[in-house]
């Protein structure tokens, strides 16, 4: 270009302009960076902060990146002062703790001012003002160890505090280096420290373990991962990236709920309650009567055997459920253990009990029972039914088919028999299909099977309830006289089992069972009758 647009003698002069031109600019380039920079010496010189223009080329010792990067932290904000950092780089120990230093002599005026301090990353500038010895409290292989500094600089500047690995080195130590960390080892081959490494540095174990603020921040430049180890009890890095490996569920770039609206008045004005949709058992590990649910209802009317309340319990598993009457809602306790020993008689083990955390589980002395058998507690947060959706979901529809069935006899059987009515409705229903239960294949199954592997059985010989009954008492009472009549009326209630019958009597009102009796279902109350209720 410089031969088409110039003459040809002049060229000679052009390439020397142009020589000139870039020899001044690199000369105006480095007497700028050396106006602007300090550098560290050793302190056999007698002087700690040094003007580089008054030392000799040889003499130069550059500033260490990681004593740059503390320069650097040293304007963000954040707490760094409790980190300790080994530095091969840096040449003399320098801490900004004073409270570590066991003993310190502070500079004079002159001695730090002199030089003008030592320049970092940008315009921070580090001023030692004091040396002296440092005693450090480590954590190496389970024990406490104490490391002895000496000719340590004081520097409240610095964001956090640096060991020199050269320093060591010229003490005798020596310092091993690896992967995850370091080991220094003494002049007598004993490790005098450990260190862990963590985003390119290499940090001390100390006693307090007082470094997870500094190793916290190294991991947080990602929000999603600052957050993930506050909420993880402010674990270390490495340990994070473990946990992600083996949780699936565990992302460490990304947090659903991160950026979600923090208005305090979209909060207070709008907050939703949410269904429980996490199921409070493994389906695949759990095995049957394992986790059982549990609720109470009631107060109702008074029952004619003075009950009020009714307490459900009902297997995770098999669905299975069975239902105790009781005066006191204090009764809880002994219906839990009368369906514990029923079970577990059974060879089935209890591990855990959950309801919706009512005062009646909650006693001193049911809970000190729950823990000596090793069954877990757990219970579901106030005016939340869905997360004990599955025992509140049994005992309304106990209560709404025990309802109909009163109403359906109501002129023939008094309402104060109510707990037959949800007993028998409970033994149906574990011999009713229940879509849960169901196969791959949609094959209908019942609690009644999958409890006990045995082919349904009940519905096949039950009847109406309440409906008119006549049945004959054991055969070896003995009847008095010719007259005496061999069928006795009554109502039917339900079943003990397949061929004992629990039945009211008609004349005395009192409960009785017996195993031989005539069904007359088509004489029942009508049901078109809807007043004149019983008590």
């Amino acid at each position: 270009m410089l031969t088409t647009m110039c003459p040809l003698g002049l060229l000679p002069a052009a390439v020397s302009l142009l020589v000139w031109t870039a020899l001044s600019l690199c000369n105006l380039l480095t007497t700028f960076i050396l106006s602007n920079t300090r550098y560290f010496v050793p302190s056999h010189h007698g002087r700690y902060l040094v003007d580089p223009q008054e030392l000799l080329p040889s003499h130069i010792h550059y500033a260490s990146s990681v004593m740059k990067q503390c320069a650097f932290l040293g304007g963000l904000p954040g707490d760094f002062s409790t980190a300790i950092l080994l530095d091969t780089g840096c040449t003399q120990h320098i801490f900004r703790d004073k409270s570590l230093f066991k003993k310190l002599r502070i500079f004079t005026p002159d001695e730090v001012n002199r030089g003008g301090g030592i320049s970092g990353i940008g315009t921070t500038i580090l001023r030692p003002v004091g040396e002296g010895e440092i005693e450090l409290k480590l954590y190496i292989q389970g024990q406490r160890h104490v490391l002895t500094l000496t000719r340590a600089l004081y520097c409240p500047d610095l964001q956090c505090n640096l060991v020199s690995g050269s320093q060591l080195v010229n003490g005798g130590c020596k310092i091993s280096l690896s992967r995850k960390g370091c080991q220094v080892l003494g002049p007598d081959g004993c490790i005098a420290a450990e260190t862990f490494r963590e985003a390119g540095l290499f940090l001390l174990h100390t006693w307090e373990d007082q470094l997870l603020g500094m190793v916290a921040y190294s991991t947080s430049s990602n929000p999603a991962r600052r957050r993930w180890h506050e909420r993880l009890g402010h674990i270390g890095p490495e340990n994070l990236q473990k946990l992600a490996a083996i949780s699936p569920g565990l992302d460490l770039d990304h947090i659903p709920d991160l950026d979600s609206c923090t208005c305090t008045s979209c909060i207070r004005g709008r907050m939703r309650d949410v269904s429980h949709r996490e199921p409070l058992y493994d389906k695949k590990t759990t095995k049957p009567y394992e986790t059982i649910f549990s609720d109470i209802k009631g107060p109702i009317s008074q029952a004619y055997d003075g009950s009020r309340y009714f307490v459900t319990f009902l297997d995770a598993v098999t669905k299975e459920s069975e239902v105790y009457f009781m005066k006191y809602k204090s009764e809880v306790p002994t219906c839990f253990r009368q369906y514990k020993a029923h079970k577990e008689r059974r060879g089935h083990k209890i591990l855990r009990l959950h309801s919706d955390g009512g005062g009646e589980y909650g006693s001193h002395a049911f809970q000190l029972d729950l823990a000596n058998d090793g069954i877990e507690f757990t219970f579901s947060m106030p005016y939340s039914q869905q997360q004990n959706g599955a025992a509140e979901r049994l005992n309304q529809t106990l209560y709404d088919r025990a309802f109909p069935s009163m109403l359906w006899c109501h002129h023939a059987l008094p309402l104060s028999f109510w707990p037959e009515s949800i007993r028998h409705n409970n033994w149906l229903r574990n011999r009713l299909p229940v879509k849960s239960l169901e196969t791959d294949s949609y094959e209908a199954r019942t609690p009644y099977m999958v409890a006990t592997g045995r082919p349904n059985s009940g519905p096949e010989y039950s009847r109406v309830f309440g409906c008119d009954v006549w049945y004959r008492p054991g055969s070896q009472k003995k009847f008095k006289t010719f007259q005496d009549e061999k069928g006795i009326p009554g109502h039917f209630l339900g079943f003990d089992s397949k061929h004992i019958i629990r039945i009211r009597d008609k004349q005395s009102g009192k409960l009785v069972r017996a195993a031989v009796v005539h069904f007359q279902e088509s004489q029942s109350t009508a049901l078109a009758d809807t007043d004149g209720y019983r008590t």
